[in-house]
């Protein structure tokens, strides 16, 4: 009985812990999600904190999505940082971070998230997927068409973060995240980026799975 009263209890303060943390992880299934811009985000640090030392920003836009890129060494440090109990409750509950899909010079980029709902596409709304050569370079896009269902909830969705960045996410990693003009009424959506057709190919067959 004494085991199992530990055992229980155990899982307690394990999920007492965790639920501190659990904004902050990204969904499973998440492909679309809107940002914080970085000034939205940094005001919510304090302005010696290691964010600060760790992340580099050299475009430090603050309307941008990007919030700066951490060197392989440092990856791992300022995410345990940022998922710490005494940092962790500065954010909001809908807040995740997601680091983007390919690194940039040896460093990855950073990005601060909002949890989606039902509203928001996901793959089950996905129509069809086709990779195709870039016009004007010679990386390759992907293009996504939506069901009829999903072109709603991209419409609602790009009309709601106009002037905004909204995260196109595979693998818990962000691709890209373009902003948002205008509303997009027609059920169509392009990954693009410096990308070669191998990996247009492996975001495709991934997406399709």
């Amino acid at each position: 009985m004494k085991t199992i009263k530990y055992i229980i209890l155990a899982v307690i303060i394990l999920s007492t812990t965790m639920g501190s943390f659990s904004n902050l992880l990204a969904q499973e299934n998440t492909l679309f999600a809107e940002c914080y811009k970085r000034g939205e985000l940094t005001a919510m640090l304090e302005k010696d904190d290691l964010f600060f030392s760790l992340l580099t920003s050299p475009d430090s836009d603050p309307e941008m999505a990007r919030l700066g890129y951490c060197s392989e060494a440092d990856m791992e440090k300022l995410w345990e940082h940022l998922h710490s109990k005494k940092i962790a409750k500065r954010f909001p509950e809908d807040l995740f971070f997601a680091w983007g899909w390919s690194p940039e010079n040896g460093a990855s980029t950073l990005y601060a998230l909002k949890k989606s709902g039902e509203d928001v596409p996901g793959k089950s709304d996905l129509r069809s997927l086709s990779v195709q050569k870039s016009n004007s370079t010679t990386s390759y896009d992907l293009l996504i068409s939506f069901s009829e269902e999903g072109a709603e909830k991209w419409a609602a969705m790009t009309k709601k973060n106009v002037g905004r960045n909204i995260a196109i996410i595979i693998e818990g990693k962000v691709v890209a995240a373009p902003t948002v003009r205008e509303e997009i009424k027609f059920g169509k959506c392009m990954i693009s980026g410096s990308y070669t057709k191998e990996e247009m190919n492996k975001m495709k067959t991934l997406l399709e799975s």
